[in-house]
Order: C-alpha cells, then sequence, then structure tokens
C-alpha cells in the first residue's frame, strides 16, 4: 500500500499588518493510480484529507492550529471532523415566522462584508460582500457552503432574500463544539512576523505531513508466519 497527501501552501504578504499568512489547505486531484505527477495531486486514503489538528478557544479568542494530525488523531482516538461551517448570531432569529416565507431556508444567499477583507481574500476566496449558500437553519445558527475561510466575529451578514441582517455574526465549527475542543479540517490559515518564520514553519508542516503518509503506510504492515517447502 501507498499513502498520499497532496497540499497547497498558500503565502501571502498582508500589506496591512506587514504580517505572513501561509494557508494549508488539502488537494486532491483523485485516486491512484494514475500516479502523482507535476500535473496531479492525489490524496490517498480519503482520510488524510483531514490532517490539520485544530483548537477552538472561544467565540471571543477564536481558533488555534495545533499540530498535523498523527496517525492516533486518525484512529485510535479519532478527532472529529468539523467544517467552518456555521454562522452564528445570538441577537437575530433566522426563523422569524409566525409566516414560513419569512424564514431563512435552505438555498438563499449569506452575504458577509469585511472592513478588512485581508483575513478572508485569498486564491479560493474574493470578493466582498463573500457570498456562501445556506445549508439549513436553526433560530439563532445557519450552516452554509462553501465553509468559512477563517474565524471571524462581529460580523456584518445580510440575507437579502429574507430582509434580514445583523452585526454579530461569530463563524463557529459544525455541531457547536465547546470551548477548548480539537478537531481536524483540511483547512487552516495561519499568521508569521517574517518570511523566513513562515517558511521554516512550511518545512516542519511538510515533514510532518510526510511523517503522517509514513505511519499511514506502516500501520498496514503486519507479521506473516508460514511454512515453505520444497516441492521436489
Amino acid at each position: 500500500m501507498s499513502a498520499y497527501i497532496s497540499a497547497t501552501f498558500e503565502k501571502t504578504l498582508l500589506p496591512a499588518t506587514s504580517q505572513v499568512r501561509v494557508i494549508l489547505r488539502n488537494r486532491d486531484d483523485g485516486g491512484v493510480p494514475p500516479s502523482p505527477s507535476v500535473s496531479y495531486f492525489p490524496t490517498n486514503p480519503d482520510d488524510l484529507k483531514y490532517n490539520v489538528v485544530v483548537k477552538f478557544v472561544s467565540r471571543t479568542l477564536g481558533e488555534e492550529f495545533q499540530r498535523i494530525a498523527l496517525l492516533a488523531d486518525l484512529t485510535d482516538v479519532a478527532l472529529p471532523i468539523r467544517a467552518l461551517d456555521t454562522l452564528e448570531d445570538l441577537s437575530t432569529n433566522f426563523l422569524p415566522g409566525p409566516l414560513p416565507v419569512n424564514d431563512v431556508t435552505q438555498g438563499d444567499l449569506l452575504t458577509i462584508t469585511l472592513s478588512d477583507v485581508e483575513p478572508w481574500n485569498s486564491n479560493v476566496y474574493s470578493g466582498n460582500p463573500f457570498q456562501f449558500t445556506v445549508q439549513s437553519v436553526t433560530s439563532t445558527r445557519i450552516t452554509v457552503t462553501p465553509p468559512f475561510p477563517a474565524f471571524a466575529n462581529t460580523l456584518s451578514w445580510a440575507i437579502p432574500a429574507r430582509g434580514l441582517s445583523g452585526i454579530a455574526g461569530v463563524t463557529i465549527r459544525n455541531g457547536n463544539p465547546a470551548d477548548t475542543l480539537k478537531y481536524r479540517d483540511s483547512r487552516f490559515q495561519r499568521y508569521y512576523t517574517t518570511a523566513l518564520e513562515a517558511e521554516t514553519s512550511v518545512t516542519a508542516m511538510k515533514a510532518d505531513l510526510t511523517s503522517l503518509a509514513t505511519a499511514t503506510v506502516g500501520a498496514t504492515l503486519t507479521t506473516e508466519v508460514v511454512t515453505l517447502s520444497s516441492s521436489i
């Protein structure tokens, strides 16, 4: 068996803060074979896509990168996979009623306008307002697709089709995990004070991803006991 992890490390200097942002995100172009090449980037087996371990600190402080996943994070005491796909606003009722026509529903468009687009703007996410499609709804939370690019709070949001808007949105993980819990995802962005610090961190993450792939293959090895004899 072989294991492959493909990843993109998007590196950007943010002029407003002079920080270097590195976005690690998994890439998976398909199965193996065909073999990886300069134009084909697979991740196999599929569980290796979710190789970033993140801790949710709080709705005020946001999230922390913990490490690249260990094999035990995927197997022995598997950490849950939780997408950053939920907007919470405790000051709003997304199901205002009494007429169902007023309720936010699947397929509605959520727009979020940022005063500073740098934290969210990237090769994958762009625009201001940023746009997301509603997937499910409760009174104070909505899940969307695609997931949000990064944690943020005090967000200005709107759902034009329902005439709803707010200024107290917070992005949280699917399932509303409690503070300090850890989970896995396929994308996370980190910030560094210098380019050298960023490049050093990327080198370390690459090494940890290699170790995870190696451990995955090693876990498939089994001891054999055989008896061999001559057929003459």
